[in-house]
């Protein structure tokens, strides 16, 4: 077999099979990006999640609406918000508290974390502290003169709660 014959005859086949070989790593290596880009987004939710933390947070801040005759779990009315930010002590509780839920919720909007674990695990205390704290956040905005004062917190609370809502019309 001379090097025409071969060229002829076996060149093609072992550049197809190579040429082969280097989509298929190509297509191995995008699967392999796309499943770490997913853990990592998983991962990210739960290094957030600081348990404790959170717990703490929220403690902290019920146990300062109490000292004023509040509780922070409920609805708040802008009476309630103006008692809130006319105590020192109390406002750096509360605020420290929505500071933290407004942070998980910014990290959420920016597809930091993953959707179903995020909606799984912060979504009910989102939308519901959203509710309960919303004439807090209003009426902290018009007192600071702040209107973005906490907007991702409602973006997501709203987002959560759309998502919430269409999961259960599928069931």
């Amino acid at each position: 077999m001379t090097l025409a014959d071969f060229n002829r005859d076996y060149l093609p086949i072992v550049q197809s099979v190579i040429t082969l070989l280097g989509l298929i790593s190509v297509v191995l290596l995008w699967w392999q990006i796309r499943l770490t880009r997913k853990w990592n987004k998983i991962d990210a939710a739960f290094r957030s999640m600081d348990v404790d933390k959170f717990a703490q947070i929220e403690a902290d801040a019920i146990d300062a609406g109490r000292t004023i005759g509040l509780l922070i779990t409920n609805v708040l009315s802008t009476a309630d918000a103006k008692a809130i930010r006319a105590t020192s002590t109390v406002l750096l509780k509360v605020k420290n508290f929505v500071i933290f839920l407004d942070k998980q919720a910014v990290g959420y909007l920016a597809g930091y974390f993953d959707d179903d674990v995020f909606a799984n695990t912060y979504g009910p205390l989102i939308r519901g502290y959203a509710k309960s704290l919303a004439q807090y956040i209003e009426f902290t905005r018009v007192d600071t003169e702040n209107p973005e004062a906490y907007v991702d917190l409602e973006k997501a609370a709203e987002k959560l709660t759309a998502d919430y809502n269409a999961r259960q019309r599928k069931r």
